[in-house]
């Protein structure tokens, strides 16, 4: 039988939820797993021992304006049965923000660390000389399959021809899609929309006026709004960055049997559709794969259910088991 551990995410209350289980895919949902297939969770910021130690494991995200949490968490614990379980937050791209030697220092007063995709995982067992497990964040795989076989159940899917770009805020990414995708929407009744966009740091807006590059662009909304009102009504889904993740958007599309041409750092997209893989950069790939997607329905159908079958290792269950193996792995369970 699976252990049933008590958890607690060292964070304070996300800002625009008051239900952990409304939170996107990612960090937050780790409180959604422990509560459904742990003994508790919470996401706290106390740092009183007797507090901290009502959990088996403290989990800490590490960034760098957190970077001492660990710090404080180990001197507050001490010699304790209380874990601390520490994650780096960004993705490799932005490790040029983070300070190696410090980085380095902080996690290794950890008890376990873990990386949410193996690239990354790799290059943090290098410097730190220790075993780093490759854990993705969690995504409720199993929500958004009840929904999606309830929506077709009822005849309520309605597919649209629309094409979903996955904006990436931090780089700013969009070059690849206009240039991959706009012959496609000029030879094809398809819309090309930009979804999830953000003007980057410190801009009011674009650096180039991209709102004309494609037939819409909608900026960051609620997830369930995301969801149920844009992701799930489209065709096809491209996501495409530069950084390696794990790729909790294609998960997302995945359950909902939206077939995503995928970039090759992106981990879930590699092990859900390697047939759909592209280079980026390379945006030629993505109008060949987008291409054949739309010119062949049979092969449509069987990405769209590949997708289907092979996204439950990133669910709920899954992700706190794969957690819970690590723990025991460790020993430290």
């Amino acid at each position: 039988m699976a252990f049933k551990l008590g958890y607690q995410l060292y964070s304070i209350r996300h800002p625009t939820e008051s239900d952990a289980r409304l939170f996107m895919p990612g960090l937050f949902s780790w409180v959604t797993a422990f509560e459904q297939f742990g003994r508790e969770a919470i996401m706290s910021a106390n740092i009183k021992k007797e507090s901290l130690e009502n959990y088996d494991i403290i989990h800490v995200n590490y960034t760098p304006t957190n970077e001492t949490y660990i710090t404080a968490l180990r001197n507050e614990l001490g010699n304790s049965d209380t874990k601390i379980v520490a994650n780096v937050d960004f993705g490799k791209a932005m490790w040029n923000t983070i300070d190696p030697l410090i980085m380095k220092d902080q996690l290794n007063r950890a008890d376990m660390v873990f990386h949410v995709e193996s690239n990354g995982a790799k290059s943090l067992e290098r410097l730190l000389g220790r075993k780093v497990y490759t854990i993705p964040h969690p995504t409720n795989v199993e929500g958004i399959k009840k929904w999606t076989q309830m929506q077709e159940d009822l005849n309520k899917r309605e597919r649209h021809n629309m094409i979903t770009c996955q904006y990436h805020r931090y780089a700013d990414t969009w070059t690849d899609y206009y240039m991959g995708l706009e012959q496609i929407r000029k030879e094809n009744d398809v819309e090309i929309v930009l979804m999830n966009y953000e003007a980057p740091s410190g801009m009011e807006g674009p650096k180039v006026p991209i709102i004309c590059m494609f037939s819409r662009l909608y900026q960051r909304m609620p997830y369930k709004v995301y969801m149920e009102n844009y992701l799930q009504r489209a065709l096809i889904n491209v996501d495409v960055t530069y950084d390696y993740t794990f790729g909790r958007g294609v998960v997302d599309a995945a359950a909902l049997k939206i077939p995503t041409v995928g970039s090759s750092t992106i981990e879930a997209a590699r092990k859900f559709w390697p047939e759909l893989l592209v280079t980026t950069g390379k945006e030629w790939e993505i109008e060949e794969k987008v291409n054949k997607l739309l010119g062949n329905n049979d092969l449509w159908c069987d990405m769209a259910d590949q997708g289907f079958e092979r996204c439950d290792e990133y669910g709920l269950e899954a992700s706190y088991n794969k957690m819970v193996a690590a723990l025991e792995t460790e020993g430290l369970i």
